[in-house]
């Protein structure tokens, strides 16, 4: 009988995991003058990563655009 308890207690854990990794995805709100290449480099990734995650069909930003990091 333990080990149904410990399924169920690994079972109403998982949605707390889901929640907190969405939780950590970080965003940007493009402002005037920024560059992708900027915002790349100020997070970490590379232009080719930042366009990847954002699905960006182009490199050109407009402002108030949010993007996923």
């Amino acid at each position: 009988m333990s080990e149904q308890k410990n399924k169920k207690a690994i079972k109403s854990e998982a949605p707390a995991e889901l929640k907190q990794n969405v939780l950590e995805t970080k965003a940007y709100v493009v402002r005037e003058d920024d560059k992708l290449s900027k915002i790349a480099t100020a997070h970490g990734l590379s232009v080719g990563e930042l366009a990847e995650k954002n699905k960006l069909d182009s490199y050109k930003l407009k402002v108030g655009q949010e993007l996923v990091l």
